[in-house]
């Protein structure tokens, strides 16, 4: 690169233009004349060397790229190769969970993690609504804890399997089972709802002898 900057500057315009000044007061060339004057020559085979060292560091570098490039498409070739066979693979194994099981293959994805993750999330959210209800009638603490889990995750569960089954088209199956996590939800609503009116009745009845107290006062 050095090498050609000095020349581009050596050669530039007003180089070049000083010289055929120079050249045309001293009548270089002759009018006969069938040969190039000095100074061109020298431009020309400046130029050619310039040239011969631009081609030999372009070789260098264009080897260098090849080099490169060759490992990355061996590196991309066998990735693909190996992304193939595991997709025939993974395809194979789809293919005999279906015959084996006549339902179709779970997700391979992010999907089923995240599914899973908010079954648990619905089934926590159950947990603090039942558990005050449970707790009024008495029950020990262990005994609301697990009661109100069952319910929650029963509920969850339930629902799980039955889009399964309506998926298999099992209509007698996902129909007792719908009835059974309606009947499920119907009465833990109703126990709730019980227990607030008995929470609802209890807060009257202590406000009314508070008033009466205050009116004997």
């Amino acid at each position: 690169m050095g090498t050609f900057s000095g020349t581009s500057r050596k050669y530039g315009d007003r180089a070049v233009q000083r010289e055929g000044r120079i050249d045309g007061r001293l009548g270089i060339p002759a009018w006969e004349a069938e040969t190039l004057p000095p100074f061109l020559v020298e431009v020309w085979q400046a130029g050619n060397a310039g040239i011969g060292d631009l081609l030999r560091k372009w070789k260098r570098v264009d080897a260098k790229l090849h080099a490169a490039w060759a490992s990355r498409f061996a590196a991309l070739t066998n990735a693909s190769n190996e992304v193939t066979g595991r997709s025939s693979g993974l395809a194979d194994a789809e293919r005999r969970f279906s015959e084996e099981r006549s339902v179709a293959p779970p997700p391979t994805d992010s999907r089923g993690a995240w599914y899973v993750v908010a079954c648990l999330v619905m089934g926590l959210a159950e947990l603090p609504f039942n558990e005050i209800a449970f707790r009024a009638a008495g029950e020990s603490e262990a005994m609301t804890l697990t009661i109100t889990a069952a319910l929650a995750f029963a509920v969850v569960l339930g629902a799980h399997w039955l889009g399964i089954m309506v998926r298999r088209r099992q209509r007698l199956a996902a129909t007792v089972l719908g009835v059974a996590v309606l009947a499920v939800i119907g009465g833990v609503a109703a126990f709730r709802c019980a227990h607030m009116a008995s929470q609802a009745q209890s807060a009257a009845a202590v406000s009314n002898d508070d008033g009466g107290d205050f009116d004997a006062r």
